[in-house]
């Protein structure tokens, strides 16, 4: 008799954040309405922003090393 299938653990992208040491200075009063509109971005938003290295938000771009991506691991939906 077959046994069936663990479900398997694929990456998970949580919402980032901004690094504050890079961007606090540069983005000053900002800061606030930036980093909730990071923390809001969508699995989409995180791919395509790691993809093409940059992304708008509230008015300022923000490029790779401004925004930190955490990866967990999580069960993926449907997948058995």
């Amino acid at each position: 008799m077959p046994t069936p299938c663990a479900r398997r653990q694929l990456p998970r992208l949580t919402p980032g954040y901004p690094d504050p040491q890079v961007l606090g200075k540069r983005l000053g009063k900002s800061m606030g309405a930036v980093a909730k509109a990071v923390q809001d971005m969508g699995a989409e938003a995180i791919l395509a922003f790691e993809k093409e290295g940059s992304i708008t938000l509230e008015g300022h771009t923000l490029v790779t090393g401004e925004i930190k991506v955490c990866a967990g691991m999580g069960v993926g939906e449907g997948v058995f």
